[in-house]
């Protein structure tokens, strides 16, 4: 009797992860829903107060050219990272796609950073260190995505 119990509450604990999340996968799903949201959010902070972002990442733009650049790859390039996260987000099919560019973006962010860490020294200020502990975390967060993915595809 009790395995029947087991058996049937397995089946309805399938049927209703299936409905509620269309047979998706989870650690992927909110992975690349963090970095939707992540991204617009750098984007916009990156266009709107430039000043705030670059003395947080201990920046300075001398020319105009320079605050074109920097609106154009900080506000511009992370807006657009944005809605690809986005569309990854919103189709379920792109979801592994999201999934693999965060593995690239934040393999090489953290393995860079490391580097110049050790040549450069560590700062005294913390915004770059809590910058690199946020891309230590999305790169652990994308691997366990890229393995979730690779147990759940035949």
């Amino acid at each position: 009797m009790l395995g029947y119990f087991r058996q049937a509450s397995k089946g309805l604990s399938e049927i209703f992860h299936e409905k509620l999340m269309g047979n998706r996968l989870m650690i992927s799903t909110l992975f690349v829903w963090l970095n939707a949201i992540l991204y617009a959010i750098c984007g916009f902070w990156c266009t709107l107060v430039p000043d705030q972002v670059m003395d947080f990442l201990g920046q300075s733009v001398v020319k105009p050219q320079g605050r074109i650049e920097f609106l154009a790859v900080y506000g511009g390039i992370e807006a657009g990272l944005a809605l690809f996260f986005l569309i990854c987000a919103i189709n379920p099919l792109m979801t592994l796609s999201g999934v693999r560019l965060g593995l690239c973006l934040y393999g090489g962010a953290v393995a860079w950073r490391t580097c110049a860490l050790v040549i450069c020294g560590v700062p005294d200020e913390h915004g770059i260190l809590g910058l690199y502990a946020l891309e230590v975390f999305l790169l652990l967060l994308a691997i366990a995505a890229w393995f979730e993915s690779r147990l759940r595809t035949p």
